[in-house]
């Protein structure tokens, strides 16, 4: 992944004729107060940023601080690159301030399984299974179930014992529900214009 990443960043810039720099700050609201900052200040020296999903994101647009993506030229949003689902979630009537693309890849997720189990428990091979189509989250949690073991025998499933899935809660595992394309909000309604104008000034208020 790094070795892609870096190949393509470095086709990039022969491509445009640019160099791409970096700036990284220690959390989301560092970022905001940064980007705040050189835009008031009329400071040019960053063209993207690349927030947090929680952190900072409304403040940024209420305070003016972003382009409307869709007012950017050479940005089509048809591109199969774009994750049409979450741009669409994050639009404000017709404006975009934030896009999602395959760019967004500096913190993937992935699913790592124990080879050992598969051969222990006579599993199916997950790798096989993804090729002939047939890996889904339902079949990852039949294989789960089938090696999760009491291992002590005392009815009681605690860190002694054998788990068939394990992960961070309140961060890796959350990504599941993105992946299935179920998201926390939803949109009724793109509003008015001028609705979403009184909006994004009431979070900078």
């Amino acid at each position: 992944m790094n070795d892609a990443i870096f190949d393509r960043k470095l086709m990039t810039e022969s491509f445009l004729g640019v160099e791409i720099g970096k700036y990284i700050v220690s959390t989301g609201d560092e970022l905001a107060a940064t980007l705040k900052k050189t835009v008031t200040a009329g400071d040019d020296s960053f063209q993207m940023a690349l927030p947090h999903c929680i952190s900072g994101i409304s403040s940024m647009a209420a305070v003016g601080c972003l382009y409307d993506w869709n007012s950017l030229p050479y940005i089509d949003f048809t591109k199969d690159y774009y994750n049409h689902n979450f741009n669409d979630a994050l639009s404000l009537g017709d404006r975009q301030y934030y896009a999602v693309s395959d760019y967004m890849i500096a913190n993937p997720s992935c699913i790592l399984f124990n080879k050992d189990m598969i051969t222990d428990y006579s599993l199916e091979n997950p790798y096989q299974l993804v090729y002939d189509g047939t890996w889904t989250f339902d079949k990852m949690y039949e294989m789960a179930e089938k090696v999760t073991v009491d291992l002590n025998g005392d009815s009681v499933m605690d860190i002694n014992d054998q788990y068939g899935i394990t992960g961070e809660g309140d961060w890796i595992l959350s990504c599941i529900p993105y992946a299935c394309e179920l998201f926390l909000v939803d949109k009724t309604a793109d509003g008015s214009q001028a609705e979403i104008d009184a909006f994004l000034k009431s979070l900078s208020d």
